[in-house]
């Protein structure tokens, strides 16, 4: 049976991705990538300075955000620094390039070339990873910028030379991954830009040869970006043009750069028309992951714009803009907070601002800017990439979002009803053209007033030898029903799941009498089947869920994952001061009983939640569930 979903998988996946993948595994095993991409000396020079102090913004929420980069040295000072934008930890000055904090372990042995390391000796690459980013470059080259203050700069050039001596290029844990080199190369720019504002032409010496060396190791192992469609292939592609028009620009290697900036324009060309769905919805179904596409594809044109170089295809930028149109469909525009739904590894890369992670109205508006020729949002610290850019938003008009009642993303796989910023309902059903990465087929997520009430999982950790890994993937995590104690599609690996769901849906239907708002979407398991009807009513202070759940043979689970506040129990009603939920079933419920859940908003971080566990064991039942919100 299991060679069984693995075939099918296979065909599903696309047999050339396939093919793709297991050529640079043999490529890899085989010493080839040993002697094609050779140990060598890793070279920066010091970071120039000719920049003058930035410019006095006379903002004042920029206040807030100059205290910010001061705070961040000052930890750095005393030895602190943030992993995933929430965990505190002591490190060295400059740091361990391989520990895990969270394990306290320093993979330092791991001194070998990348293609003979093992990622199954390794509890989990991301944690090491995060530091040889460079997010924290760019943030240094701020601090700079805005105080004048020399230490900070010095304390970058000493981090950056550190990295470059314990890093020898193609060498160690830090040069594993493409996508991780794409990041790296992209930051490094952006630094250079910021320190380099007024005398930009003459200070490329300093990071030449660190780019090209990167550019090599992105271009000889895109193979595996290309196989994997998802990110890996769009930042590797948005690298090698990058990078290969900087070249162009700044340095006399003129040849070797159009060389990479030809290969990333066409790879991004063919990714981002693969990948980005017609109704704007991404491969990896993340809301986490798409703020990553449109961040990196800001930058790509932001570069090109800057560097005079020729537009993209207008296929290119219909796929942009629809993919920035998709995430103001999730957004609050009070909070700047979008739901916590798909695969969230905490990548919080480009950013040039101090808010918080769940803020996504940075990335907002300057994909409108760069994409649209429009800002969203008025005067506020949203607007500090624009600053850094060297974007005046003065010499743009604003773009009025007028959002419909409900929107329906088929193709991805998402139902919306939304009244900005007041209330936002969320059903995603499976409808995958490309791999899922968690099991949450009709999940609903519901914000009121900004508040999270019923609320996904997330994702916690990669690691998969952590025992809480497969609860945040698997079907535990999400407002849905399970089947006994199984999940809803096949495992195959960490990242694979086998046997993918395919949901049937009818159309939205609106009604003006009495006025509702109504949308129905069916799956079927191995282990049973799941339909799902959502009703709306005029003032969106009503849903009604209704579950039909049939075929399976011992029970079947509801689960309501709640916001953490107190919750009251009474027969068949559940309140609280912000929700009240009412349910009714056909068939006799063998129980009802909040337990203790978990939820993990930032990666490697887990919070208790409480969560409403309903247990049918008659098939086929029809559950029913009133959810009203009370006033606040």
């Amino acid at each position: 049976m299991r060679n069984f979903i693995i075939i099918k998988t296979i065909f599903k996946i696309g047999i050339k991705n396939v093919f793709q993948f297991f050529t640079y595994k043999f490529l890899k095993s085989s010493k080839f990538y040993y002697f094609y991409t050779p140990k060598r000396e890793c070279f920066l020079r010091s970071f120039s300075n000719t920049s003058s102090k930035a410019i006095n913004l006379k903002k004042n929420w920029f206040l807030s955000s100059e205290k910010k980069y001061i705070n961040f040295m000052n930890d750095l000072e005393n030895n602190i620094f943030f992993w995933f934008s929430s965990h505190k930890y002591k490190i060295n000055n400059p740091p361990k390039w391989f520990l895990d904090p969270y394990n306290e372990i320093n993979y330092n042995s791991f001194n070998k070339h990348w293609s003979f390391i093992s990622e199954k000796n390794i509890n989990d690459l991301k944690n090491i990873w995060e530091l040889s980013r460079w997010n924290w470059s760019t943030m240094m080259a701020r601090a700079w910028r805005i105080t004048g203050n020399k230490s900070y700069f010095n304390r970058l050039n000493h981090w950056t030379q550190d990295w470059c001596k314990n890093n020898p290029v193609n060498y160690g844990i830090n040069w594993m991954c493409g996508q991780e080199a794409s990041i790296r190369l992209i930051n490094t720019l952006i630094t250079w830009k910021i320190l380099n504002e007024n005398q930009i032409n003459k200070n490329s010496y300093c990071i030449e040869d660190f780019i090209i060396s990167h550019l090599e190791r992105i271009n000889k192992t895109i193979l595996y970006a290309k196989s994997q469609d998802n990110n890996h292939w769009v930042s590797e592609a948005s690298a090698l043009f990058i990078g290969g028009i900087w070249l162009e620009s700044f340095t006399n290697k003129k040849i070797q750069g159009n060389f990479y900036s030809i290969k990333g324009r066409k790879n991004l060309e063919r990714s981002i028309r693969k990948l980005i769905m017609t109704d704007g919805s991404f491969s990896q179904y993340s809301i986490n992951y798409h703020r990553f596409l449109i961040d990196t594809l800001s930058q790509v044109e932001w570069w090109r714009e800057w560097l005079k170089k020729p537009a993209f295809s207008t296929s290119f930028y219909s796929k942009c803009k629809s993919a920035c149109l998709w995430l103001t469909n999730f957004i609050n525009t009070n909070t700047g907070c979008c739901p916590n739904i798909g695969s969230n590894d905490g990548c919080f890369c480009y950013q040039l601002h101090n808010l918080e992670y769940d803020n996504f109205k940075p990335t907002i508006q300057l994909s409108f800017i760069v994409f649209f020729k429009k800002f969203i949002y008025l005067d506020g610290p949203w607007d500090e990439p624009l600053y850094w850019l060297g974007i005046n938003k003065n010499n743009y008009s604003r773009k009025e979002l007028n959002p419909k009642k409900y929107e329906l993303l088929s193709e991805g796989g998402f139902f919306i009803v939304k009244k900005d910023p007041k209330f936002l309902a969320v059903l995603r059903f499976p409808n995958y053209k490309f791999r899922p990465s968690q099991a949450d087929p009709l999940h609903i997520d519901l914000w009121i007033n900004g508040l999270n009430l019923l609320r996904d999982g997330g994702t916690f950790s990669y690691n998969q030898k952590n025992k809480l890994f497969n609860y945040f993937s698997g079907i535990k995590s999400h407002n849905s029903v399970q089947f006994g104690n199984e999940e809803p599609m096949y495992r195959i690996s960490r990242f694979l799941w086998g046997n993918w769901l395919k949901a049937s849906y009818k159309k939205t239907e609106y009604k003006h009498k009495p006025e509702q708002i109504s949308f129905e979407s069916q799956y079927q398991s191995k282990y049973g089947s799941h339909k799902r009807k959502l009703i709306f009513n005029k003032e969106l202070s009503e849903i009604q869920v209704e579950d039909l759940i049939s075929g399976f043979k011992k029970e079947a689970t509801i689960r309501w994952r709640l916001y953490p506040t107190t919750w009251h129990l009474n027969h068949l009603t559940l309140e609280s001061k912000y929700l009240r939920l009412s349910f009714s079933s056909n068939k006799k419920i063998k129980n009802i009983n909040l337990v203790k859940g978990f939820e993990s908003i930032n990666y490697n971080k887990v919070l208790e939640i409480p969560v409403l566990e309903i247990v049918i064991d008659y098939s086929p039942c029809k559950f029913v569930t009133v959810i009203k919100k009370n006033i606040f």
